[in-house]
């Protein structure tokens, strides 16, 4: 297949899908990142699910899936790296500060 982008995107025609589990403020996230998720070369596909369904800064229900344009991931390295700042900029967030602290308090209601 020829690239029908122009050379200095730098875009890879490759195929790549892998997984990564990580642990992020002791919650565990697994990270599915398929290169070229939706068949464009710029557009790549993250999947994150966390064990038991934990709620995260960026999803409510432990799980999201994301497209995203390769350029956004580059300066972090990859996707673990974007998907690390992402969860890390969420947490500033008051609405998740509030949920870690009320999920380190007993609750009566």
């Amino acid at each position: 297949m020829q690239n029908p982008y122009p050379k200095d995107y730098g875009i890879k025609l490759s195929h790549a899908v892998w997984t990564k589990e990580i642990t992020w403020h002791d919650i565990k996230i697994k990270i599915l990142f398929n290169e070229s998720g939706c068949g464009y070369p710029i557009m790549e596909h993250i999947e994150i699910r966390t064990k038991n369904k934990q709620k995260l800064p960026i999803t409510d229900t432990g799980c999201l899936s994301h497209f995203v344009p390769w350029t956004i991931i580059e300066p972090y390295g990859d996707a673990v790296g974007f998907i690390k700042a992402w969860l890390d900029d969420a947490s500033t967030k008051k609405s998740w500060q509030k949920h870690v602290k009320n999920s380190r308090q007993l609750t009566l209601f």
